[in-house]
């Protein structure tokens, strides 16, 4: 009962979990020629637009967000600024795109839905490769830091000035990092499945666009999907 509680306790956890269930569904409905195939992909699809239909109050959230973050000046790297700040209009702009894609196709606006949702997924796919670029950055970072420490570490042995409780603090120094650099290579790969989801869901004629079977991209959503829900839990444990 407790774990069911925290995947559908909070609307985050509950997001991460109904987008998990959604693309395994997508995954095992594949083509859907067979009638366990197309109900699978029926419900796959009600999941999507239980999604799309609570994002639309996410627009104020995002905004909050925004503007709490405004133009970075705590940030320290100048890339990774810039980067969060085109992450910032990527993840801005997508709302209202999504919802007037959402109007048109349920005929409330009279228009057609194919460009808005076009320039739906090139928001998703720019916020997708900041953040990509942004965990890059950050384990380069990283590994620097862990590099200056174990320098550090090493010079102390030398000098033999180096106290238990010294190197206690450095070991814990270190192993913070290491964890921090596996979460970001987590959020590397979390980004790329989706990513590649993204692309092959463009017009045909650009990179890999058009050519994944549903199957496919229902394997790459589900572990984008699973790594989200494991992120996600894994911070509000440790916080």
């Amino acid at each position: 009962m407790d774990t069911a509680v925290r995947l559908v306790g909070s609307y985050t956890s509950r997001d991460k979990f109904i987008r998990l269930c959604q693309y395994i569904l997508k995954f095992l409905a594949g083509q859907q020629k067979t009638n366990a195939g197309i109900r699978l992909g029926i419900i796959s699809s009600e999941l999507g637009a239980c999604r799309t239909v609570l994002r639309l109050f996410d627009d104020v959230p995002m905004f909050a967000y925004s503007l709490s973050y405004g133009l970075g000046r705590k940030e320290k790297n100048t890339w990774l600024r810039c980067l969060q700040l085109l992450g910032n209009l990527a993840n801005q702009v997508y709302y209202p795109l999504e919802h007037i894609a959402w109007l048109a196709d349920r005929k409330i606006l009279e228009r057609n839905s194919g460009p808005w949702g076009l320039a739906c997924l090139v928001a998703w796919a720019v916020s997708l490769l900041t953040e990509i670029f942004k965990s890059i950055l950050q384990i380069r970072l990283i590994r620097r830091a862990q590099i200056q420490l174990l320098k550090e570490r090493e010079l102390e042995a030398q000098e033999e000035r180096e106290t238990a409780e010294m190197s206690t603090s450095l070991k814990g120094q270190i192993k913070v990092l290491k964890s921090q650099e596996r979460e970001l290579y987590l959020a590397v790969i979390e980004h790329l499945t989706d990513l590649v989801n993204a692309i092959n869901w463009l017009p045909p004629g650009f990179l890999w666009s058009g050519k994944f079977s549903a199957r496919f991209t229902g394997a790459m959503g589900t572990i984008s999907s699973a790594i989200k829900l494991y992120r996600f839990h894994k911070r509000t444990d440790s916080s």
